[in-house]
């Protein structure tokens, strides 16, 4: 083999090297995030949502622990409304953060009647846990915390999860093993990881990405035991076991809105779908959009959920 033969594979080599090395730390960054401490969490939310924090601190929330069927525990959240009500509604935050995530959330659930149950997941916060799996594993987590609910307040009460971003793909991922559940509404959640990776590689790197994602999924299912392809939401909302609503930033970059837009429209059972405006960005329409927002949740219940309205504002 002459020289340039030589110095071709070792070109070669040392592009498959970088392709391999770029695509573990995206697998890393999945399975790994830097997770924020609550310390940190309630900071930030603080910052980007002045004085809601201190409605947090207002609220009578009970903490306790639950163990997850994985071994580990889950620090749980519990706040009540106004009224007694026999609604719970679990609440599910998204990647690298805690239930500090879902306060905004929680919010207007209270306010619409609901018993608010919000959790750190697992590798996130105060529960246990060695490693996010964006979702997959974080599906059985809510499975166990709905049975958990089940079991101290009786079969009769009406429930149902709200999941924010990953925490969205988790919660649509359990309804599909969850016929208990009454509704499940998403807010800026992507409909495929596969897609969501694709899209990012492409977005921050700019090269083809699927050599990159390669290696992304094997890394991953070394780690997790998960491929990327079974956290997929939008193979789970075709024939949904209850109702769904669907909520996205218009301005979201991190998960585009066409991600909602298409689980919206591969969801075959009864949907609706909020597309928020004033210029909202990842996790921020609920921020921007309050009273509207509000709207929609109850417009949900009455007409898609087909709940009373059993609101205090």
């Amino acid at each position: 083999m002459s020289w340039y033969g030589y110095v071709l594979i070792m070109v070669l080599v040392l592009i498959l090297l970088f392709v391999a090395i770029v695509g573990y730390i995206g697998a890393y960054r999945l399975f790994h995030p830097a997770h924020g401490d609550l310390e940190y969490t309630r900071r930030r939310e603080q910052e980007r949502s002045p004085g809601l924090m201190d409605i947090y601190d207002n609220w009578n929330v009970k903490k306790y622990t639950i163990k997850s069927r994985h071994g580990y525990d889950l620090a749980v959240y519990q706040v009540k409304p106004e009224l007694e009500s026999n609604r719970f509604v679990v609440l599910a935050h998204g990647y690298g953060y805690t239930h500090h995530g879902v306060v905004k959330y929680a919010k207007m659930m209270l306010a619409l009647g609901f018993n608010v149950v919000m959790f750190d997941e697992r590798f996130h916060g105060q529960s246990g846990g060695t490693f996010c799996s964006m979702g997959y594993y974080e599906k059985d987590d809510v499975y166990d915390l709905v049975s958990a609910i089940i079991e101290r307040y009786g079969n009769d009460i009406i429930i149902g999860t709200y999941g924010e971003s990953m925490g969205g793909a988790a919660v649509i991922l359990e309804q599909a093993i969850d016929k208990r559940i009454h509704f499940v509404i998403t807010d800026c959640t992507f409909f495929d990881l596969t897609e969501l990776m694709l899209y990012q590689v492409k977005k921050t790197i700019g090269l083809m990405p699927q050599p990159f994602v390669f290696f992304t999924n094997l890394f991953f299912k070394i780690r997790t035991g998960v491929w990327l392809k079974d956290i997929s939401p939008i193979k789970n909302v075709v024939e949904p076991n209850c109702p769904m609503l669907f909520v996205h930033g218009e301005e979201d970059e991190v998960i585009p809105p066409e991600h909602s837009k298409k689980l919206y429209e591969s969801c075959k059972g009864k949907k609706a779908i909020y597309i928020a405006g004033n210029h909202a960005r990842h996790t921020d329409s609920a921020r921007y959009n309050e009273d509207e927002y509000l709207i929609k949740l109850r417009s949900f219940f009455k007409e898609t959920v087909c709940l009373p309205d059993r609101s205090i504002i």
